[in-house]
This record gives C-alpha cells, sequence and structure tokens, in this order.
C-alpha cells in the first residue's frame, strides 16, 4: 500500500497533483 497523499521522492512529485 501507498499513501498517494505524501511526496513521492523517487520522482520528485507530490500526490495528488497540486494545481500551480
Amino acid at each position: 500500500y501507498v499513501d498517494l497523499h505524501v511526496c513521492d521522492k523517487s520522482i520528485n512529485t507530490y500526490y495528488p497533483p497540486v494545481q500551480k
């Protein structure tokens, strides 16, 4: 299980994707 509401440092991306 992976909590997608944390920063995935392996791809340097946040989940869910933030709207910038």
